[in-house]
C-alpha cells in the first residue's frame, strides 16, 4: 500500500466497570474528505461488543460501516436491522442502528465490486463474509454496532436523538447506561441489579 500522508490516531477515554471495558478514541484518516471518525468500543463481560461509530462531516458525506468475518461463517439477515452469524464456535447477533436510515447488506467473494475476500498471504484469497452498513452522514451520525454472543446480554433501550444517543444494556447481574455526544467523551455507569 502507498499512503499519501500518516494517519494521526488518539485514544480519548478508557475505563473499566464491573464486567464492562470502554475504550474511545479517533483518527483523522477522512480529515481531507471533510469528515472525522471517532469510535466507541464497549466489551461486555464476554457477552457482546458494542461499536458506535460517529462522524462529523461538512456537508452530507456517503458512507460505509464494514464488519468482516472468518471464511468458515455464515451471515442470515433476520429483519431489516439484525443478521444471524453462524460459527464452529457457535452463533451471534449482529445488530445496526444509526441516527440516519441504513441500507444493510452482505456479500462474499464478490468481484464488482471487489468485497468479501480474505488473505492468509501474497496471492491467496479466499471468500469470507462481510456485513456493509452503508448511509450519508450528516453533520453529526452515530452508527451501533451490537454483536452478541450470550443471550443474556439484553439491549433494554437505545434512543438516538439529534447530536447524542443513550444505550441501557443489562447483562445478568449488572444494568449499564453508555451515553454519547457530539464533541464530548463517552460515559459510562454500571449499576448491580435488584
Amino acid at each position: 500500500f502507498l499512503w499519501s500522508r500518516r494517519t494521526c490516531a488518539q485514544l480519548h477515554a478508557g475505563s473499566l466497570q464491573g464486567r464492562y471495558a470502554l475504550l474511545s478514541g479517533q483518527h483523522d484518516g477522512y480529515r481531507s474528505r471533510g469528515v472525522a471518525h471517532h469510535r466507541t468500543v464497549l466489551l461486555i463481560g464476554g457477552a457482546g461488543l458494542m461499536l458506535i461509530d460517529q462522524l462529523s462531516a461538512r456537508g452530507p458525506k456517503a458512507f460505509e460501516v464494514c464488519l468482516h468475518f472468518a471464511a468458515d461463517h455464515e451471515l442470515r439477515r433476520d429483519g431489516d436491522d439484525r443478521h444471524l452469524v453462524s460459527s464452529p464456535l457457535g452463533q451471534l447477533d449482529l445488530l445496526h442502528r444509526a441516527t440516519v436510515p441504513l441500507e444493510i447488506r452482505t456479500c462474499r467473494g464478490q468481484k464488482d465490486p471487489l468485497e468479501g475476500w480474505r488473505s492468509a498471504g501474497y496471492g491467496e484469497r479466499h471468500p469470507a463474509p462481510v456485513c456493509i452498513a452503508s448511509g450519508t452522514a450528516e453533520r453529526w451520525t452515530a452508527i451501533v454496532t451490537l454483536l452478541r454472543w450470550d443471550q443474556r446480554l439484553l439491549l433494554d433501550d437505545l434512543r438516538l436523538h439529534g447530536n447524542s444517543l443513550e444505550a441501557d444494556l443489562r447483562l445478568t447481574e449488572e444494568r449499564a447506561r453508555l451515553a454519547v455526544r457530539d464533541g464530548e467523551s463517552p460515559t459510562l455507569s454500571v449499576e448491580e441489579n435488584e
